[in-house]
């Protein structure tokens, strides 16, 4: 039990590491979106979600050319590349609509 917390822990901690590479991006995409949302409310949704697809897509399509040679480290520790951006996007996407919400309850 307590060997697959520490592995759940040690992948957990590789996946952030790689998210870190491009979280700037997305925060400020988050923080334009949240504006949109904040000045404009609930009609900003959609085509902040269709920016946020459009965005990751890139983000997805650049991080896949320059960082290409470092998904061998994170095979070496057990996760593909699959398991790899699947969780990134799951993230970043319910980072973005838990930020989404907030700011329409603060508004």
């Amino acid at each position: 039990m307590m060997i697959n917390v520490v592995k759940f822990l040690s992948k957990l901690k590789h996946i952030l590491f790689f998210y870190r590479s491009f979280w700037l991006a997305s925060a400020i995409i988050n923080t334009g979106c949240g504006i949109a949302v904040f000045k404009f409310g609930l009609e900003e949704v959609a085509p902040c979600l269709w920016l946020k697809i459009f965005s990751c897509t890139i983000i997805y399509f650049l991080v896949n050319e320059y960082k290409k040679n470092e998904y061998y480290y994170y095979l070496n520790v057990g996760i593909g590349k699959r398991l790899l951006w699947s969780v990134v996007f799951v993230f970043d996407f319910l980072f973005s609509f838990l930020f989404l919400f907030i700011i329409y309850k603060i508004r």
